[in-house]
């Protein structure tokens, strides 16, 4: 993270639309070609040609800047592949094997959401993980859809929720190996079906056996909800197909 857009430039290489991406009110982290000679050390991002920069976008991040007057390596507040810790006894308890120092802040964070990472491929941006600022937003369907939960995969899991013609994507859950990610998507799914007030009539999962989001979906299956499992690359083509 750094203060501004001359502090990007010092790193990193920009197009009008790259800049247009990172100053956009979404914020989210903007993937950038290196520049030669940046003061940013290579052991952040080892071997890769692209820095991944944002701007400040709350009131503490310009604090921080403004009183140390250097680049920040942000990354997000939890363990490999656990996600986000939410609140601060919840950061102090499984993070103090790893983090020196908390900055803690008496405002509650109510559902645990990373930053969106996106790229300006070809004049057109690109979202590499669809988060904070861009999630929950529906994606306008050309089509009314029924109330269906799709549980995604076990890697990189987004779920997906419909109501007539909206479809409510997630925010990347994260990799589906763990009980505190099967909670962490639990958890969302509850919150996003109150919300957006749907009750799913049809859930759609993945037919592996073993993801923990398939056996999400199996429990549903005794309340009498309809299930329909998907095979794991048809799931891929539909989604190009969707996005083409």
């Amino acid at each position: 993270m750094v203060a501004n857009m001359e502090e990007v430039k010092k790193h990193c290489y920009t197009s009008p639309e790259e800049e247009k991406l990172l100053t956009s009110p979404q914020s989210p982290i903007v993937l950038m070609k290196w520049r030669d000679g940046s003061p940013v050390s290579p052991e952040v991002a080892p071997n890769l040609a692209y820095l991944g920069i944002m701007l400040p976008y709350t009131p503490l991040h310009h604090i921080l800047l403004r009183d140390t007057g250097l680049p920040l390596v942000m990354t997000s507040g939890n363990i490999s592949e656990e996600p986000i810790a939410r609140d601060n006894d919840e950061a102090l308890r499984r993070l103090k094997g790893i983090a020196d120092y908390f900055l803690i802040h008496n405002r509650d964070i109510y559902s645990r959401y990373d930053d969106s990472v996106a790229m300006v491929e070809r004049g057109t941006n690109q979202l590499v993980r669809r988060a904070r600022s861009y999630a929950p937003c529906p994606i306008i369907l050309p089509f009314k859809a029924k109330q269906v939960l799709g549980c995604g995969a076990e890697i990189k899991n987004t779920f997906c929720l419909t109501r007539d013609n909206y479809a409510f994507l997630s925010q990347h859950i994260g990799d589906m190996e763990n009980m505190e990610t099967l909670e962490h998507f639990g958890n969302t799914i509850s919150l996003y079906k109150r919300l957006f007030r749907i009750e799913p009539e049809i859930v759609a999962y993945d037919l592996h056996p073993d993801y923990l989001a398939t056996k999400y979906a199996q429990e549903l299956s005794k309340s009498g909800t309809k299930l329909i499992p998907v095979q794991h690359h048809h799931a891929h083509i539909a989604s190009c197909i969707a996005d083409n």
